[in-house]
């Protein structure tokens, strides 16, 4: 009759080489681990030089592909297998244009899914005034524990201008940025706050190359209603015009958080978890005026205030869109198409990317999986999602 401590041991090892053959089976049939080296996937995977990352991979070649899938593939010849995006899919013709991604000759249209965007502030994370100016406009503007205080009284206004140009920079996992080689066209402002007593105007602003434009919260005759418009200014030629306006059903009075949008040329006011409460389609962007500046967009690129207003801003964010560099000799200079079982795979950090535009459409047969979770080390653990809830 064997002694309690060997039965202990014998069931021990059966747990340990179970576990061994489950490990085992699920690398073979499941999916793998895969060591992230590279910074070309930055800030939706992190590379090596921020200690890179571990990456859990779910094997597949056969479901079919969307838009800005995350995929892992491997290149003939190649030792190691690359994680990239999805940016085209086989009979499509693709083009990089100005940090934009068009499809048979047109930017993406308003209702196709789009990747998550990229932060590039977060009060709650960065020094309000190492981004933000209020010089214009100093005397309202106070610091509280629960963020900013701005309070005007009678006619004068009040404005909080980001300072930074808009590059396409990223947040390491060390709170530091990384990147930030190219400027950014796609941004989006969001701001929570509340009003405090009677108030006139509220404004959040964006512009791109000539124009810009402003989206305008107004009280309307009707208590707990909000008036709110989108304006466009084009600064070179003193024009202005409303592209659009309606009332809205909200009190400002309590918290909100409002988002104003400029992507792919489509302008969007979000109202907490209501996508396009207020939104504006444009063709094109006004170009800017005396080049000789060497500013491609009009500064500041964003900028947020008031008139008679006053508000607590408990937080306020700045983010972009992905941008791709026109770096590489597919799909740059001119318009790719793509055979059926091809693919044209991007990464996320563009300019440090070697990705489709240097060596060209990828194939169906490369694919090895689907990146899922990032899994090592423990303080990075997430999941990855390929595309903006």
């Amino acid at each position: 009759m064997s002694s309690p401590r060997f039965r202990w041991w014998r069931a021990a090892l059966w747990v340990v080489a179970l576990s061994g053959v489950a490990v085992l089976a699920v690398r073979a049939l499941v999916g793998d681990v895969y060591y992230v080296d590279s910074r070309s996937m930055a800030p939706t995977l992190h590379g090596a030089a921020r200690g890179g990352e571990y990456v859990f991979v779910r094997f597949d070649r056969e479901s079919p592909l969307e838009r800005f899938d995350l995929v892992v593939v491997q290149r003939p010849g190649d030792d190691r297998p690359l994680v990239k995006r999805v940016v085209a899919l086989g009979g499509e013709t693709v083009q990089l244009a100005g940090g934009d991604l068009l499809l048979d000759g047109r930017i993406l249209p308003p209702d196709a899914p789009r990747a998550p965007w990229i932060e590039l502030f977060d009060s709650r994370r960065d020094a309000f005034e190492q981004h933000f100016s209020t010089a214009r406009f100093p005397a309202p503007w106070s610091q509280s524990s629960a963020g900013q205080l701005v309070d005007v009284q009678g006619a004068r206004a009040a404005e909080a201008e980001y300072k930074r140009g808009a590059l396409d920079e990223f947040r390491e996992p060390s709170g530091e940025r990384g990147g930030g080689r190219r400027h950014v066209s796609d941004l989006a402002l969001e701001l929570e706050l509340r009003t405090e007593g009677v108030w006139r105007a509220l404004r959040l602003r964006l512009s791109e190359e000539g124009d810009r434009f402003d989206l305008v919260l107004e009280p309307a005759a009707q208590l707990g209603r909000v008036r709110a418009r989108i304006e466009r200014r084009v600064v070179a030629r003193l024009s202005f015009e409303v592209l659009v306006e309606r009332e809205l059903d909200f009190d400002l009075a309590a918290p909100h958080r409002l988002s104003f949008s400029n992507i792919d040329n489509r302008l969007r006011f979000d109202l907490d978890d209501e996508r396009g409460a207020l939104a504006f389609d444009y063709a094109e962007n006004t170009p800017m005026s005396g080049q000789e500046s060497g500013f491609q967009h009009q500064l500041p690129r964003a900028a947020f205030g008031g008139e008679n207003l006053r508000a607590q801003i408990t937080r306020v964010r700045l983010f972009r869109d992905l941008s791709w560099a026109d770096l590489g000799r597919f799909a740059v200079n001119g318009p790719l198409v793509l055979a059926p079982e091809e693919l044209f795979l991007l990464g996320d950090n563009s300019s440090e990317s070697l990705d489709s535009r240097e060596w060209g459409p990828a194939r169906q047969s490369w694919r090895v999986g689907k990146p899922l979770a990032v899994v090592w080390p423990p303080s990075r653990w997430r999941w990855l999602e390929a595309r903006a809830p």
